[in-house]
């Protein structure tokens, strides 16, 4: 399983972390701190459980978890950003802050995620089923423009395609200049035209 917390994912099986859809490597030791308080969240897991995830028979285990928190904190949390950990006291251990959510975004082992939408000097990874770009709230991603429906288009991904649609809006969604008509399929480097903004879509493959 694939969890989300803050801006990072984390996979429970390979104890693979993605930080902004780029991998950071972590010591063993420090991946199973993670996998065991992303697990449990939201209930604090003591230094005691903790130390049973790495050295289960050193008495003096305990006395590492400070230690590998802060090797977390390091490549987790950047200063001034709120924290992901928190200390806590019954029991004396740690927890994580928000509730992690299971991950959705295809990604490619050792790369990051696979796909993504660059507006600007933004960057919007593309989760497995629709992204729909408008200008109603609740949409995944927001154009708020006057020239641009509601619900304007969307992208629809599975773990090995993405593909453009026009969701009936007034003046139309346009790939590489074209007026899209169907289901487009996407590949690295389109540009997708919504009202007065443009959105490039990258695909990431293994090298």
């Amino acid at each position: 399983m694939r969890l989300r917390f803050s801006d990072c994912s984390f996979d429970t099986e390979s104890r693979g972390l993605l930080r902004a859809g780029r991998p950071v490597r972590l010591s063993d030791n420090a991946a199973a701190i993670l996998s065991a308080l992303l697990q449990n969240s939201p209930r604090p897991v003591s230094n005691i459980d903790l130390a049973g995830c790495i050295l289960p028979r050193d008495t003096s285990a305990p006395d590492r978890i400070p230690g590998l928190l802060l090797e977390l904190r390091g490549a987790i949390e950047e200063k001034g950003e709120p924290e992901v950990f928190r200390k806590t006291s019954a029991p004396d251990g740690y927890a994580v802050v928000s509730q992690p959510a299971e991950e959705r975004r295809p990604i490619v082992p050792g790369v990051g995620y696979r796909f993504r939408l660059y507006w600007d000097d933004r960057e919007i990874p593309l989760e497995e089923g629709e992204n729909v770009i408008g200008r109603d709230l609740n949409v995944q991603i927001r154009v708020d423009e006057g020239d641009v429906s509601r619900r304007h288009a969307r992208v629809l991904v599975d773990r090995e395609s993405a593909t453009l649609e026009d969701l009936k809006s007034s003046n139309g969604t346009f790939c590489n200049d074209r007026r899209v008509s169907g289901a487009v399929v996407l590949t690295d480097g389109d540009r997708i035209t919504v009202g007065p903004v443009h959105l490039i879509f990258r695909e990431r493959t293994a090298s």
